[in-house]
């Protein structure tokens, strides 16, 4: 075979490999209805934090940190937490379940949940921090994804508004 015919064939079949990973990679989005919330810039779960970070992602290292944070709470006699370490890891997980709270919490003009998500007036960040736990223990695959989608997911999971 020539050297023109073999550039031929290599350029076709580098055009072909161009279209299929596109193929491919859209096969592995989540789909709109079975995941809302995806948006292509908070899809992906973030990248390690660096060193410490190693082999784990922002996902993995915020269940790790709120599942250290649950493991740490401490209740009192009334059922009221009367202790939790307050350090880096446990503002860590807070800055997420927090956030997430916060931004499932908005209404539209007529007063409606623009998520679909109805939490209960009186829930605490422990209860959102369990759902959130719950939730990807049960669907261990969804941690390739943000876990601004998972606490989300988990929410409109657990407390989804009613009509």
């Amino acid at each position: 075979m020539s050297k023109l015919h073999a550039s031929f064939l290599a350029l076709a079949l580098l055009s072909l490999a161009s279209f299929a990973l596109p193929a491919a990679a859209q096969a592995q989005q989540p789909s709109p209805k079975a995941h809302p919330g995806v948006w292509q810039d908070v899809m992906k779960s973030p990248a390690p934090e660096g060193p410490y970070g190693s082999g784990f992602t922002g996902t993995e290292r915020v269940i790790e940190r709120c599942t250290a944070l649950e493991w740490a709470i401490r209740n009192g006699k009334d059922g009221n937490i009367r202790w939790y370490r307050r350090n880096y890891q446990t503002g860590y997980c807070l800055g997420w379940i927090n956030s997430a709270m916060a931004f499932l919490n908005f209404h539209n003009e007529a007063g409606n949940h623009t998520l679909a998500v109805c939490m209960p007036e009186d829930i605490h960040s422990i209860d959102v921090l369990r759902t959130f736990l719950d939730y990807v223990h049960k669907n261990p695959a969804e941690t390739q994804y943000n876990p601004s989608l998972l606490v989300y997911w988990a929410l409109l999971e657990k407390y989804p508004c009613k009509s």
